[in-house]
This record gives C-alpha cells, structure tokens and sequence, in this order.
C-alpha cells in the first residue's frame, strides 16, 4: 500500500513538473507573438506561434484533467467491469431472466435431459406447461427424475407456507399434494413409464427453487409481495459456482442415510 501510494505521489509530481513546462513555453510563444516586432511584417508565422502558444496551454490543461483525474476513474471502473466479469464466469451465470416461463428454452432442456431434479413449492403453471415434456421424459429410457416437494403432513411448515403465499393452510396442503398425483401419474407407471423416478419430502420452507437438468441449473427466486410480479430467474452452467451450489442442496435434501427429506415414492424401509 505504501509503494503504490509513493508511485502514485511520483507520477503526479512528474505530471504537474512536465505541465508547468509545457505552459511556460506556451506563455513563451505566446509572449513572443505579441511583442516581437520582426513578426509583425509576417502575419502568417506571427499568427502559427500565436496558435501554437495557446494550444500548449490549452494541452496542458487538458493533460492534467485527463492524468490525474479522468485516467484513474476510467481504469478504476474498467478493473471494476473485469471483476465482476470474473465473479460472472466463476459463478457460471449464462443467461438472467425476469421471465421465469417464457425467458427459458424449457421444451429444449427437456428435448436432451436424461437426470432431472426439481424443488418448488407445488408448481402448478410449470408443471401445466410442461406436461407434454414431462410425459416425453417418463418413457425415455435411461432417464432418471428426482422431485423434493415440502411436507405436506408438517403442519407447521403448511402453516408458513399458507402464510406465504396468501392462501388457506387447506388449499397450500392441496396444491402440493396436487402436485404429488400429478409427478405421479406421469412417471409412476411402470412398464409404461421407463425413466426413474423418486418423490421426496422436505420439512423445510422453500425460500428458491431450483431445476437441474444434467449440466444446466436453474434457480428461481420467490417475491415476498401478496401480488404476483416478475421473477428473476438464474440460468448457470455446470463448473460455475452457482451450479455447484444447486447439486448440493439436492445432496443435502436426497443423500442417504442422513438426508433432509424423505423418500416417499417409491416406498422404502427407510421412510421416516
């Protein structure tokens, strides 16, 4: 900090020393243009040193606006820029909606996708929008589907989440349970359906959800308004910080045998 302070100390004293000297020799020509009598019988070269003293000067003013003050703010933000498009790449953002349906390519993540994980509240109008895709999905072979719902049978959680989204503890139980059927009859049909699937139950209240299909992760955020309104949506890929970020929470939700949620579909001993 201190040899940065000095060097900037000696770059100013070098910049004002050089200006001053610059201005002299502009006052010089100046002077010369005004009271060298030999010039008078040439107009024409009276009026170039003339020109030529008011532009030193004019320069030096400029030099020292731009050396001491301009440069420095220009390379403060451009370093500013540079870091936040490093943050950028390291968190591995690819795309930032406020267009949560519309804004992503959905019919083509599902085209490719062969391991899916979803955690939301209940999502009734991407799960209406989707159905075509998810059903698609169901009988892909190799496929393989994960769905972290919240509890329905946590009182307290339902309780929270009635709270939140503006509704009756009734009507959140039955979105989610809504949500529970629907998942259910699209991928729990074996042989029909080949992808597999598992539905779990999270005794946690939602504050984001998240999608992760393969190598792309999606994470959207919840407004806390009782109004409905745009909702900004983060796209990342997988290597960025932001991604990792999505896989560990399903891990944290789904990994035996200390897991956040229960396995509820299929049935397993373990159930708790």
């Amino acid at each position: 900090m201190a040899e940065s302070k000095l060097y900037s100390e000696r770059t100013n004293l070098w910049t004002v020393l050089i200006a001053i000297g610059v201005a002299l020799i502009g006052v010089l020509f100046l002077s010369i243009a005004a009271n060298w009598q030999w010039l008078t019988g040439y107009p024409g070269i009276q009026s170039v040193v003339r020109e030529l003293g008011g532009l030193l000067i004019a320069s030096v003013a400029v030099a020292i606006l731009w050396e001491l003050f301009a440069k420095r703010a220009f390379l403060v933000e451009l370093m500013a820029k540079a870091k936040l498009a490093e943050e950028v790449r390291a968190a591995g953002l690819v795309t930032i909606t406020h267009d949560f349906q519309r804004g992503i390519d959905w019919p083509q993540l599902f085209k490719t996708v062969t391991k899916l994980d979803i955690f939301f509240a209940y999502g009734s109008t991407w799960r209406g929008t989707n159905t075509p895709e998810l059903r698609a999905l169901a009988i892909r072979a190799g496929a393989r589907i994960r769905v972290v719902l919240p509890d329905p049978d946590n009182d307290a959680l339902i309780s929270e989440l009635a709270r939140r989204f503006n509704t009756s503890v009734d009507d959140m139980k039955k979105k989610i349970l809504d949500a529970v059927d629907d998942f259910k009859n699209i991928f729990g049909e074996p042989p029909r359906t080949r992808a597999e699937f598992s539905l779990w139950y999270l005794p946690v209240s939602p504050v984001f959800s998240f999608y992760r299909f393969d190598h792309i992760a999606i994470l959207a955020l919840y407004n806390h308004r009782k109004e409905r309104g745009e909702i900004p949506t983060f796209v990342a890929e997988q290597g960025g910080k932001l991604y990792d970020f999505v896989r560990q929470e399903f891990d944290a939700f789904t990994k035996a045998p200390h897991g956040l949620a229960r396995q509820v579909f299929p049935p397993t001993t373990n159930n708790r």
